[in-house]
């Protein structure tokens, strides 16, 4: 298998949440993590008493000002004070969000079982662009890694074909 799988992938998750772009991640705590730093929140966002834990982990791990908030939700909510939407349970066709990065879940116990792995949903392209690179270490599919340019801080949050 290759990366090419991997692409395919992302266009099949995106035609079928009805989004325009689609970056795979290795897990839906990286997919919210990577759009936090992309975002890069300037004020106190809150999240739910009842998320799954690393949400604030992560939070706390990229030093952001957070607070708990008291918000029913069933399938996916937004982290308040951005457009970022944890969707990790949510699968439902034609279900994206506009204007979002909406982060879904692979993981075993999920609708879409892989054991590992999740996807950001986003109508951003240049976000999409940013995002994908963001995912692995930095650096494009396209090119020897020695060709590229240095220009964006990456982790190696990139989904294994």
């Amino acid at each position: 298998m290759s990366f090419k799988t991997v692409r395919e992938f992302e266009t099949n998750i995106a035609h079928f949440y009805d989004a325009p772009y689609a970056v795979a991640v290795d897990c839906c705590t990286h997919a919210v993590e990577l759009c936090l730093r992309y975002t890069k929140p300037q004020h106190s966002i809150g999240i739910p008493t009842n998320t799954y834990i690393s949400i604030p982990f992560v939070c706390e791990k990229l030093g952001l000002d957070w607070h708990w908030i008291d918000h029913e939700w069933e399938g996916y909510y937004h982290i308040q004070g951005t457009d970022i939407v944890d969707a990790a349970v949510h699968f439902e066709r034609n279900s994206y969000i506009p204007l979002s990065f909406m982060c879904l879940s692979f993981q075993f116990q999920k609708h879409l079982s892989l054991g590992r792995g999740g996807i950001i949903l986003t109508d951003n392209k240049e976000a999409a662009i940013k995002l994908r690179k963001m995912t692995y270490d930095g650096r494009t599919f396209d090119k020897p890694w020695t060709e590229q340019d240095k220009d964006t801080i990456g982790k190696k949050y990139k989904m294994t074909p």
